[in-house]
């Protein structure tokens, strides 16, 4: 089987669990009949460290029962183990490395577990919010996230020699959390860890998002952290990891189909124990599987519109807007930077981490290509005349003023919300531009109007086009600490003629359109088309131009099928590989 499932064992119940011959043997009779072919066992986790006896004894038993087996930690501060961090920009139980007693603690678990595993993964609490005295004298006149980063490299890379001290094949792996747009406010740093460490994964985890317990997560996510990962990271990426937290059945079945579209070498899940094998979440992945399996074999040499994000890059007021572009069906291409020969591009305020982007901007539209940016990204550039100008605005016409909408004006008419959406910025494009949308906003002296979608054509055939939205900022988090998205995204409840529009304008340069609602995934690869219905109704989906081969179209779901020559009828919760002529 090629897409090869890992469970993670957590040290509690290595501990205990797993030393119980009965809870052993329940144990193996799961992972055997979910088609599990590796444990994680971890043996660090909030003060309790296992014995390494204990951890050769589970190693051991695992091994003869025909598991594959590695190591784990988790770097959560515990009673008695390392200095916790202080401060009050989180509360979370999350280290301090500028503490020696810290980091000379974990490396003792690394070495203890590289003796034992040639393979060993840091779990994803790799983080520190640390604002003691020592920190802070440290970190001089350096803005805390860069200070955090440094320090975390320095404190890494002792690990890394630690582990391979121990043992010359040990491969000592960081997993990333799945917050790729926060990553180094707490220290991760995606431009240095995939040369620090030996191998690379990441969570593809989204849970429920309809939820704040763990953030109003869009599912897209899962695939972006992959495939951006495996941008950053290269051939060091492996793995791709989800949990059942916040999860019933069917949202940890969409969590694998997500995951499986990303095609990492090993999907993890995360926890061993009754939450993870109850409600019936492990059998319906193990019944899906053959469905899984022939979405990972397909999902080779990802194609469709290029989205910016530079490792390290800070997102500004358009935080996790990656997870909005897939949702309103846009088959993203994760890319860390620009080049040339693009033809379809979207820059959110990201991609003006990367200083050559404004460079290859003016190239790609030079050369006849499109680019997208967003208000925040336009924000970015207001000290670029010559960019801005492409856009066709003057620094004077660009400002930020969040302004709630009523309506959404195409071809003369005006499209009603159904929700709340706001435009981050307001606008006044030069003569040149044209306005293929307008946002309604205000009631006092007279309904008035500000672009939402702005496009410059250029005599290449290149187009410079703004799209008026964001999604939000730093300041959204507060006090409860939600690590991932804090609040829900107004994107994809735009109305469906407008989401038609944003999406077929991105895709035009791939030669075909689309339509369907939001929350509707594409997936474009080298031979199939990939459709994702991540609402709770049906979804209809009409396309043009794609060459779809519906004869060929496979669906796990009852109620998915090809109505016409054109179109395919989703079930909820459903996906449909189709063969592309």
């Amino acid at each position: 089987m090629a897409l090869a499932l890992t469970v993670y064992i957590v040290a509690h119940t290595v501990s205990g669990e797993m030393q119980d011959p009965n809870g052993f043997e329940r144990a193996v009779e799961r992972l055997r009949t979910a088609q599990i072919q590796r444990v994680v066992l971890e043996s660090y986790r909030g003060g309790l460290s296992v014995d390494e006896a204990i951890m050769v004894k589970a190693r051991d038993q695992f091994k003869t029962a025909g598991f594959e087996t590695m190591g784990g930690l988790m770097p959560v501060w515990g009673e008695g183990f390392g200095k916790r961090g202080e401060g009050v920009e989180t509360h979370l139980p999350f280290f301090c490395y500028s503490s020696e007693e810290t980091v000379s603690a974990i490396e003792g678990e690394i070495r203890k577990l590289a003796r034992l595993f040639d393979d060993v993964v840091i779990d994803d609490a790799l983080m520190t919010s640390c604002r003691c005295d020592t920190c802070d004298r440290a970190r001089g006149d350096k803005e805390w996230p860069e200070f955090r980063q440094e320090l975390l490299c320095g404190a890494t890379r002792r690990w890394v020699r630690a582990a391979h001290e121990e043992n010359p094949n040990a491969k000592l792996i960081v997993k990333f959390p799945q917050t790729y747009d926060r990553y180094h406010v707490y220290g991760y740093d995606t431009a240095h860890f995939p040369e620090i460490f030996d191998g690379v994964w990441v969570g593809s985890e989204s849970r429920d998002p309809e939820t704040v317990a763990f953030g109003y997560t869009e599912q897209y996510q899962g695939y972006f952290n992959i495939r951006w990962m495996r941008a950053c990271a290269g051939p060091k990426f492996e793995a791709a990891w989800y949990d059942y937290l916040d999860c019933n059945d069917t949202l940890f079945y969409l969590q694998a189909v997500t995951t499986a579209l990303g095609r990492p070498d090993r999907t993890v899940m995360f926890c061993y124990g009754d939450n993870l094998f109850s409600d019936n979440r492990v059998q319906r992945v193990t019944e899906g599987l053959p469905g899984l399996e022939r979405l990972w074999q397909a999902a080779e040499h990802p194609r469709g519109v290029f989205v910016l994000k530079p490792p390290n890059s800070d997102g500004s007021g358009d935080l996790f807007i990656y997870d909005d572009f897939g949702m309103l069906g846009i088959p993203c291409v994760p890319t860390t930077q620009l080049s040339p020969d693009m033809r379809s591009v979207i820059v959110p305020a990201q991609g003006f981490a990367d200083r050559k982007t404004g460079g290859a901007i003016k190239e790609i539209i030079r050369s006849g290509g499109q680019v997208i940016v967003t208000h925040a990204a336009l924000q970015r550039i207001t000290d670029q005349p010559d960019l801005l100008a492409l856009f066709g605005y003057r620094p004077q016409g660009v400002h930020p003023v969040r302004t709630r909408i009523s309506g959404i004006e195409l071809d003369g008419k005006v499209n009603k919300l159904e929700q709340p959406f706001h435009v981050p910025g307001d606008l006044a494009p030069e003569k040149e531009a044209t306005i293929a949308a307008r946002a309604k906003y205000g009631e006092f002296m007279g309904s008035r109007y500000v672009p939402l979608v702005t496009v410059m054509t250029h005599p290449s055939g290149g187009k410079a086009i703004v799209w008026n939205i964001g999604a939000f900022g730093h300041d959204a988090y507060n006090i409860e600490e939600s690590l991932c998205v804090p609040v829900r995204s107004e994107i994809p409840q735009l109305p469906a003629p407008v989401v038609n529009l944003l999406r077929n304008m991105a895709i035009e340069p791939l030669g075909f359109s689309l339509s369907a609602p939001a929350r509707v995934a594409c997936f474009l690869f080298e031979k199939k088309a990939v459709f994702v219905n991540y609402r709770a109704e049906p979804a209809d989906i009409v396309t043009n131009g794609l060459g779809l081969d519906l004869s060929s179209l496979y669906a796990a779901a009852e109620g998915t099928a090809a109505d016409s020559e054109r179109s395919i009828r989703l079930a909820p919760h459903s996906f449909a590989m189709v063969g592309m002529n």
